[in-house]
């Protein structure tokens, strides 16, 4: 009978807890960004989430941009853009 190795590249999980970011108590007078990950159907949920903010008169402004790929993280100059422009951002996702 042969012998077959099985070999198991996992480790133990390394689990960092790391405290949520500070939010707003409300968006009145804020900048909101929302930083699309270039998946499919994120473009309609963050047009209408913007009408909808803008309408309610809630927010000073929204800042739209948009990632290369969602397979990447995003590049400095988008994430300092964000940082510098807005009070806060809503990273989403698409399917």
């Amino acid at each position: 009978m042969e012998t077959i190795a099985v070999l198991d590249p996992g480790g133990e999980p390394r689990t960092v807890h790391l405290p949520l970011a500070p939010r707003p108590a409300d968006l009145a007078g804020k900048v909101v960004g929302f930083l699309n990950n270039g998946k499919n159907d994120f473009d309609w949920v963050y047009e209408r989430l913007s009408e909808l903010l803008r309408a309610e008169g809630r927010v000073a402004d929204v800042v739209r941009l948009r990632k290369n790929s969602y397979m990447q993280g995003a590049p400095r100059q988008i994430l300092e853009e964000l940082a510098e422009r807005c009070d806060l951002v809503i990273n989403g996702i698409g399917d």
